[in-house]
Formats: structure tokens, sequence, C-alpha cells
């Protein structure tokens, strides 16, 4: 959909977002407390590790307890929100000039389709040092195999 906007909506734990897909990529937006801000996705990689698929998702300065990670079929969804000692950006900003900010605040959401089959009920996941691991045993897949039928 080339210049279509499709705009679809989902609530979660963490708030309301509303994808739009403008063609070429979805940017979400996420509702927390009454307000409206960008989510940003965080950035991610993944790789297989012997019978393990792995994502890797960074979130530096973010509270474990904020992070919701689910699995639905094969679509694992990754959201939260980065908050600054517990506040939000217009909380710090009162009373501070800030001469620079990079550093993103806010929700997050990223949703990652698993390129391979994988057992998402044995899955596991942990925080560590700002990186987001998340791990799933791999299934053979028995599909695409070519399995002989003798004729009798």
């Amino acid at each position: 959909m080339s210049g279509a906007r499709d705009r679809k909506s989902q609530t979660g734990s963490v708030g309301t977002r509303e994808a739009l897909n403008t063609g070429a990529g979805v940017m979400w937006s996420t509702q927390r407390m009454g307000q409206d801000a960008e989510a940003y996705p965080p950035p991610m990689d993944m790789y297989e590790k012997g019978d393990n698929l792995v994502i890797e998702l960074e979130l530096p300065g973010v509270n474990k307890q904020d992070i919701e990670v689910c699995v639905l079929s094969n679509q694992v969804t990754v959201e939260g929100i980065k908050t600054e000692a517990g506040q939000s950006r217009e909380v710090l900003g009162k009373g501070i000039s800030f001469l620079q900010l990079e550093r993103k605040l806010g929700g997050f959401f990223r949703r990652i389709e698993l390129p391979v089959p994988c057992n998402t009920r044995e899955a596991r996941a942990w925080y560590d040092k700002g990186v987001l691991v998340i791990e799933f045993k791999k299934i053979k897949n028995k599909r695409g195999e070519r399995i002989r039928i003798p004729v009798e």
C-alpha cells in the first residue's frame, strides 16, 4: 500500500498504541497516563545459537518491572516505558533548562516475527546491564521435509 495510511489500534497493559502504516514501515505512538507520545523501537539483534533462537534488545536505563514481553503465535512483542528516576520528561523539565537532550524517554514498542518455528511455551527472558535477552528453543520444521511413502 504505497502512500496509503492504514490505522490499527491495540490496547496493552503498558498503554494504547496506534500504528500508522505509511508503506515505508510502521510508526507506533503510545498513549500512557493521558499523554500522547511516540514510542520508539529499541535496537535489536537476533541470532541462532545451537538449538536456540536468541533475541537481544538494548534497553539502557529501563527498570525491569517496566518491561513487558509477550508472545502470540509466531510474534513476540516487547513494550514498556523508560523514565528517568521514575519521572516523566515533563516533570524533569520543570525548573531545568536542558542544554542538550539526546537520551530517549517514554514508551518503547517492538514487534518481532520469529523467523523459524520455536517452542514459545518454554521461552526464557532475562534483563542484565541494559540488555533484554529472550531465548527460544527451535522446533525442527516437519513441513517441507521430504518423506518417502512406500507404495504397496
